[in-house]
């Protein structure tokens, strides 16, 4: 940020004070997040529903984001399935896998 190398005194508003002293920036950054999720539902599924009634909207747009969520699930599971098994690997059966020397 662009304050963060001043003091709080040299901040002239009373509730700009207050901000800079109980800022919370763990909470700080969540909208990118939100956003990029967003983008990537959109790009991965299609950013119109076909629907016309209210409840069939409401009904589709729920249907994505479950397709979203099963997505994200097999891609984060599949990286972990593939370094448990190379850790596996590596150390139950350090013996069969080794690197051929020339």
């Amino acid at each position: 940020m662009r304050w963060e190398g001043t003091p709080v005194s040299r901040t002239k508003r009373k509730y700009r004070k207050e901000l800079r002293k109980y800022f919370p920036k763990k909470k700080y950054h969540r909208r990118s997040l939100v956003e990029t999720v967003n983008f990537v539902e959109k790009t991965k599924l299609g950013d119109e529903l076909t629907s016309k009634k209210w409840w069939m909207k409401k009904k589709e747009q729920r249907l994505k984001g479950i397709a979203y969520n099963i997505y994200r699930y097999m891609k984060v599971s599949s990286n972990v399935l593939f370094v448990s098994t190379a850790v596996f690997l590596h150390f139950f059966l350090p013996n069969r896998i080794s690197p051929k020397t020339a």
